[in-house]
């Protein structure tokens, strides 16, 4: 994997997380909307890990430890 890669990865899950902000802001003023928004926070969960391993990945091969 390269750079490039790796940026887009994270643009990408920086995307679809914006995306679903409004639910975040949801569930901030009702808690009773956890529950109908469980499969989306739970996609968000996994974009922000995504981007968490992408940026791993990115900085390993800009310090040159891949």
């Amino acid at each position: 994997m390269d750079r490039v890669f790796y940026e887009s990865e994270i643009r990408a899950c920086l995307s679809l997380l914006s995306d679903t902000d409004y639910v975040a802001l949801k569930i901030a003023e009702d808690a009773i909307l956890k529950d109908k928004y469980a499969p989306v926070l739970e996609k968000r969960a996994g974009w922000r890990a995504r981007i968490n391993e992408m940026e791993a990945l990115l900085n390993a091969d800009t310090t040159g430890q891949n």
